[in-house]
């Protein structure tokens, strides 16, 4: 367990609210521009949108990602990142996908 008062020092953050989990996943099912054909473009953009922590940014990584698995292999880093992104998402939502809609999984379209 984590001390309330050192939650934000050690890079905790709070759920997200229902309306929030609601955006995300209209969000996740949105359309997209096409991304970058360089693997390596993405993963410099797909890595700072990780790193900002920001939930939206997180979920477009793990939309483009799971996009171009469906098209094509992805890069051995890349797939990390998507199994990354899978893992932000899921955590940040957990509470909230198990208490408002059983078990949600995010789908490829």
């Amino acid at each position: 367990m984590v001390p309330i008062t050192n939650a934000s020092g050690v890079g905790v953050r709070r759920l997200i609210a229902a309306r929030q989990c609601d955006e995300v996943l209209k969000f996740l099912a949105g359309d997209f521009d096409s991304p970058s054909t360089d693997w390596k473009d993405r993963f410099k953009g797909f890595s700072e949108a990780i790193r900002s922590g920001d939930l939206f940014a997180v979920a477009d990584v793990l939309r483009t990602l799971t996009f171009l698995n469906q098209n094509k292999p992805l890069s051995f880093r890349e797939k990390q990142m998507l199994e990354r992104a899978r893992y932000l998402c899921r955590q940040r939502n957990r509470r909230r996908f198990t208490q408002n809609r059983g078990d949600c999984r995010i789908k490829g379209r």
